[in-house]
């Protein structure tokens, strides 16, 4: 499996070309494993860089750095000020932050076990949840927010199942960068940017020196990931995004509040609640993941063994 969003062509790294006036951003194809480390090593000196991910733009880079941090705030304007940026990272570094009283009982299973969030949730949503006070005095200010009663949240994606970003996730790691991270390409207020020819365009008018782009979503789902946000009372839909809310109900097995909910900016995956019928979280997970590769739903079914 290559991304959640695309599908690629292994066999084929050939760069992609750049429109003739955005010589000041090197295009490259993002699943080529020299044009990670060059990213990587970018990256880990301070640029931010951009990626068109099969149906989104993104910035991603060392969100740990003051430097990325503001670049971030002035590329987005005004209206992001004071937010905080989101991490990508394995969940296994960030469940020993986690503060159990911040996560109702009948999902400390769940959430704090890496193996069981990476094979609900990987990939798939970002992820808000309370984190201990000692372990937000090692975390840098503008990767935290505060909950209504006074608990520190941090929020990350773990992206193992979504090849090119774990690859550049995992580069980062070993350049020593801590918090790898990022967020989507558009000023705030605005949809996120989703055509690629745009994101380059944002990348030369915002000075990030190189693009890594995969091919488009086989069946068009474009838009920011959702976001989960986890309180000792429950789970809330922070945002929608391409995969429904319902679908992460389903795989979490628990129910969401969607009271204050941002909806999707652009439509969102087409799934009929019969196709997940009787099957376990996980592979509710695999079918949600092949249903944004292209495959029908009869085409999961046997995949799965239940044609």
């Amino acid at each position: 499996m290559s991304t959640p969003l695309s599908q690629r062509d292994p066999s084929s790294p050939s760069a992609l070309s750049a429109p003739p006036d955005a010589a000041t951003t090197l295009v490259l194809p993002i699943d080529h494993p020299a044009c990670i480390r060059r990213a990587a090593g970018l990256a880990a000196a301070g640029s931010p860089i951009g990626f068109f991910l099969g149906g989104l733009c993104v910035a991603l880079g060392d969100a740990g750095n003051p430097d990325f941090a503001a670049w971030t705030t002035r590329s987005k304007g005004a209206g992001r000020v004071g937010r905080p940026l989101a991490t990508i990272l394995p969940a296994q570094e960030v469940v020993p932050m986690i503060d159990p009283e911040g996560i109702p009982a009948a999902l400390r299973h769940i959430v704090l076990d890496p193996a069981e969030l990476v094979a609900r949730l990987s990939a798939m949503v970002f992820i808000r949840l309370p984190i201990r006070e000692s372990a937000a005095r090692t975390v840098p200010p503008w990767l935290l927010s505060r909950s209504a009663d006074g608990r520190p949240l941090f929020q990350f994606m773990d992206p193992h199942g979504y090849d090119p970003v774990c690859r550049f996730m995992e580069a980062l790691k070993a350049e020593g960068v801590r918090f790898p991270g990022g967020s989507s390409m558009n000023v705030s207020g605005q949809p996120e940017v989703v055509v690629r020819e745009e994101g380059i365009a944002f990348a030369r008018e915002n000075g990030i020196p190189l693009f890594l782009a995969d091919r488009l979503s086989p069946i068009g789902i474009t838009g920011s990931y959702p976001i989960l946000r986890f309180g000792p009372d429950g789970v809330s839909l922070v945002r929608e995004g391409p995969v429904p809310g319902w679908v992460l109900e389903r795989l979490l097995e628990h129910p969401l509040d969607t009271a204050g909910t941002s909806p999707a900016k652009y439509p969102q995956l087409a799934i009929a609640p019969a196709l997940l019928e009787g099957l376990t979280p996980y592979q509710a997970r695999s079918a949600v993941v092949l249903r944004l590769q292209g495959w029908s739903d009869g085409e999961i079914r046997a995949r799965l063994g239940r044609s």
